[in-house]
């Protein structure tokens, strides 16, 4: 027999950044994942519980955990009853009035906005200093179930050189540009320096260093940069912590390192702005990140 059960989540640093961003436009988050269905409910506007998890059993699923997983339809195969899921999908049913959270809602013509904004900046360079990712798919299903492919983009290591680089090949296809194919080659170049010495070096800026601070912030001291091959236009080189960064650079490449950052991305922080405190954790990401520009 299937059933669900109360969940309590604990999430911190960079897991929590991600949580309160998706609060901004949610009330509830639901996850599909292998076999469980989870959704997380801070409003408790579904069920008296802040948190439900639902076994995923073929043939015999909650009934509650069938009607949510309705908004999965697209991801699922014809005929799925329940059989574990072969991927992560992350679903964000979009606010409709005001919550405990925000008190307003949001609009899908605000979430096309943002697609459009990463199509027209983003999406061609999302991928470059990320480890994992290969693809992006920016789908729209209409409120009549009506799908629109509008860009796909995949990025694919075509060679290791022998100074440690690596040539990618980045082919982005977006269905509203003429021509709709862009292919653009990069070398992207990273530095792994010593963790000792690094760690060391901030132990001697920072007296009273933690060595929990370091993992909980996941700190590392690299370095990337990315150039373009016979680049077809200029390119604005931007900042990157992972994902581009609103910080533009002034030079035709791009760099990568763990900056300290606002909660926002929006900007960097600095020793001067307030908050920052001798010893903490903030100061420890702040001298990380400086130490990484310097380099």
């Amino acid at each position: 027999m299937a059933y669900a059960r109360s969940t309590t989540y604990v999430v911190r640093g960079p897991q929590l950044e991600s949580l309160l961003m998706a609060l901004k436009v949610t009330d509830w988050i639901q996850i599909l994942s292998g076999d469980k269905f989870v959704c997380q409910d801070p409003c408790q506007i579904l069920s008296d519980e802040t948190g439900m998890q639902y076994p995923l059993t073929p043939g015999g699923m909650n009934e509650d955990a069938r009607l949510q997983l309705l908004g999965f339809r697209y991801f699922l195969p014809d005929g799925w009853d329940g059989q574990p899921f072969d991927g992560t999908v992350f679903r964000l049913p979009l606010r409709v009035e005001e919550s405990e959270l925000a008190p307003r809602t949001v609009l899908p013509q605000e979430v096309r906005t943002l697609f459009d904004d990463f199509l027209k900046h983003e999406i061609n360079v999302s991928m470059l200093f990320l480890q994992h990712l290969r693809s992006i798919n920016l789908v729209l299903i209409d409120a009549q179930g009506g799908v629109t492919d509008l860009a796909c983009c995949t990025v694919s290591v075509l060679d290791s050189l022998p100074d440690g680089s690596i040539k990618k090949a980045v082919r982005t296809h977006i269905a509203t540009r003429d021509p709709p194919l862009l292919s653009q080659d990069w070398i992207v170049k990273a530095w792994r320096y010593d963790e000792q010495e690094a760690l060391q070096l901030l132990k001697d800026r920072i007296p009273g260093l933690k060595k929990r601070i370091i993992e909980k912030n996941k700190l590392r001291p690299d370095v990337g940069i990315a150039f373009p091959l016979n680049a077809k236009m200029a390119i604005e080189g931007h900042l990157f912590t992972f994902l581009r960064l609103p910080i533009p650079t002034g030079f035709p490449v791009h760099l990568h390192a763990l900056f300290a950052l606002l909660p926002s991305r929006a900007g960097l922080r600095w020793r001067s702005e307030k908050g920052i405190v001798e010893g903490s954790q903030d100061q420890c990401v702040f001298t990380s990140s400086q130490k990484d520009i310097s380099s």
